[in-house]
């Protein structure tokens, strides 16, 4: 080895350096010739041994014992004790900035942040991911959707509280079943189509215009996804595609772009139940979604002034024995009984009005004019039947007294929704029987018109001077239940519309 010459710091005034080879400087050994030194030396010798290394192993001149060592008693001087050795702690650069920031921070009194800040601190919390985020991706996405379709709930209980009420004990599965449990509602289009709908309603709720403005992309994001479904030849068909379709039509009724925009969704859907069939909406949540829409199918026919494709025979023929289903399994109740009958003739009212318009607008043959009239005339002494016989039983249910267990009216749905259902009902049933009215008021002045008019004198068309104004709208209770806002509860519109049997859509 190379002899090391370590010269003292402090101790220039030596003549000579204290040379120690590694071997003796790391097993604390001296040379004989440094204990028979000066007292100089001899300092000098403690300073260098208090840089030295601690020996690893071997034999030790010091055998450390307290409180003074064996060597300093045997050569009577004072033992200066023994070298504290320096524990080494790592430590990155942020912790220490954090520790000055911290320490700094004890000593001066916080102020308090200005709005900008706050607001800066605010975004980078909001920013920083959390722990869930962090460790369990998975499971926080799963925990948001478990909320969304909890939240789903209180929309349908918001727009359609009655219709809800009205169907869910008859069908197999309602929609707030088939969100929260059906496998279809997995699907990229329905999930998009839920949140849009989820996200409009917290956004109406709260007045929150971001939310909404975060609602109309997820609207757009079902769009396209919707698009994909219905270019598969695998998915057009299924429940999933209606399902989002029927999602995404709501929400153009909600937040459309214009008055009418809805009618373009519609139209989709109806292609979409044509497509399907009517033997796909027999039981099972094809009947469920057939009934929640059915109404807004009436209405469009009746804002575009064309036939509803539901009058068909076959369509109605379906209708009929799903309601004699129901009633074989116990689900059937009056009102239901009333208002399903009185649905199959309001539904004819669209193509009667669409052949009474042709026939006074062209030539029409007697024969064809006397077969429509008794159509219409058909259709109205059903309906004012079904409108005497609903309003009968209301009457006598609100006169019946407490004590009764049974009111005329009671069967699967719920009590406290009877009365509403049956008013908005009846309220359809007059809408549709004025119009039928007007059409046959309308059909015999054609006729007058026809045998009375010379070729000098024609008479003016009365098909353009058609006024109607549907039946006023009365006060309506409105159920708490799911919402407990004031603005919320006018949402309810939609669920006017769908019990009044579409009728609502007529306007002057």
């Amino acid at each position: 080895m190379f002899p090391v010459s370590l010269k003292l710091r402090g101790l220039v005034h030596l003549n000579k350096p204290i040379t120690l080879s590694p071997s003796s400087v790391s097993s604390y050994s001296v040379y004989a010739s440094l204990l028979t030194s000066s007292s100089e030396e001899w300092l000098a010798y403690r300073a260098a041994l208090a840089v030295a290394p601690v020996s690893s192993g071997g034999s030790k001149w010091c055998d450390q014992t307290r409180p003074e060592c064996l060597r300093c008693q045997k050569r009577k001087i004072t033992c200066p004790g023994y070298q504290k050795r320096f524990q080494f702690y790592h430590k990155t650069a942020p912790a220490v900035v954090k520790s000055t920031r911290t320490s700094k921070s004890d000593d001066a009194r916080p102020s308090k942040p200005t709005p900008n800040g706050y607001h800066h601190q605010q975004a980078l919390v909001l920013a920083r991911p959390t722990i869930d985020q962090s460790v369990a991706p998975n499971l926080t996405a799963t925990a948001l959707d478990t909320q969304l379709k909890e939240v789903f709930s209180d929309v349908v209980y918001a727009v359609f509280p009655n219709l809800y009420a009205a169907f869910s004990a008859r069908v197999d599965l309602t929609w707030v079943d088939f969100v929260r449990h059906h496998s279809a509602a997995q699907s990229s289009a329905v999930n998009w189509g839920i949140r849009c709908l989820i996200t409009w309603f917290l956004a109406r709720r709260h007045h929150d215009h971001d939310q909404l403005q975060a609602s109309r992309h997820m609207y757009n994001r079902a769009l396209r996804s919707l698009a994909q479904s219905l270019r598969d030849p695998a998915r057009v068909k299924s429940d999933g595609t209606l399902a989002a379709a029927i999602a995404l039509g709501v929400y153009e009724v909600l937040d459309g772009v214009g008055s009418n925009s809805w009618l373009v969704h519609s139209r989709g859907i109806g292609a979409l139940f044509r497509l399907r069939g009517p033997d796909a909406h027999r039981s099972g949540f094809g009947r469920t979604m057939y009934t929640t829409y059915r109404a807004f199918l009436v209405a469009e026919a009746f804002t575009c002034q064309e036939p509803c494709f539901l009058e068909s025979e076959e369509w109605r023929t379906m209708n009929r024995e799903a309601l004699l289903a129901e009633e074989r399994d116990g689900k059937g109740s009056r009102l239901g009984e009333i208002t399903e009958n009185a649905f199959e003739e309001v539904l004819l009212c669209p193509g009667y009005l669409v052949r009474t318009r042709d026939m006074i607008a062209g030539n029409a043959s007697e024969s064809s004019r006397e077969s429509l009239t008794a159509e219409i005339r058909c259709s109205r002494d059903l309906l004012r039947g079904l409108q005497r016989r609903l309003a009968a039983l209301l009457e006598l249910q609100m006169n019946t007294q407490p004590v009764q267990k049974r009111s005329p009216l009671d069967g699967s749905i719920p009590k406290q929704f009877v009365h509403t259902i049956a008013h908005r009902s009846l309220r359809g049933m007059d809408s549709a029987l004025a119009l039928l009215d007007q059409l046959l008021v309308l059909l015999a002045a054609s006729k007058v018109r026809m045998i009375g008019s010379d070729e000098n004198n024609p008479a003016q068309s009365p098909w353009n001077r058609v006024t109607y104004q549907p039946a006023p709208e009365g006060t309506i209770s409105v159920t708490d239940e799911g919402t407990g806002t004031n603005e919320v509860k006018s949402l309810d519109w939609l669920d006017q519309l769908a019990l009044s049997m579409g009728t609502l859509a007529l306007k002057t």
